[in-house]
């Protein structure tokens, strides 16, 4: 069982074999909810094993959506202007390479060649007014 001490910090608990070990979670901040729903659409950027991957945030129907900024078929931002992700419908995330769309509720792509394939997910929390991306260091 995780020891509180290891919780409070932001920790995650993991088994390996008969050792406790603790798995640090790393917050960072990203932008404010009045940011987020001024402009719909926020970018940033967090390290994963000493890698920096964009990202960026969505606010869509009274929710939060944080996604990898990486099409899964090339492998490059899909966005071609900044904070720019919605298609002309605003309803769909949008690949501005070669148009494939993604649902903004889970990043399934429905449409184009990487179809069924989706965005890797990033999660976050809400903490008072702003919003943290949450990631293992």
């Amino acid at each position: 069982m995780c020891e509180k001490s290891i919780l409070e910090q932001g920790g995650n608990c993991l088994l390996s074999g008969s050792l406790l070990m603790s798995k640090k979670v790393v917050r960072l901040y990203a932008c404010s909810l009045n940011d987020l729903h001024a402009a719909g659409t926020v970018e940033c950027e967090i390290m994963v094993q000493n890698e920096a991957r964009q990202c960026f945030i969505l606010h869509y129907n009274d929710s939060i959506y944080a996604y990898v900024n990486r099409c899964p078929h090339t492998g490059i931002n899909l966005n071609w202007q900044p904070n720019q992700f919605f298609d002309i419908t605003g309803q769909l995330i949008q690949c501005s390479l070669h148009g494939a769309l993604f649902r903004i509720e889970d990043g399934l792509c429905i449409r184009g060649p990487c179809l069924g394939d989706s965005l890797q997910a990033v999660n976050f929390e809400v903490r008072d007014n702003d919003i943290y991306l949450l990631y293992d260091q």
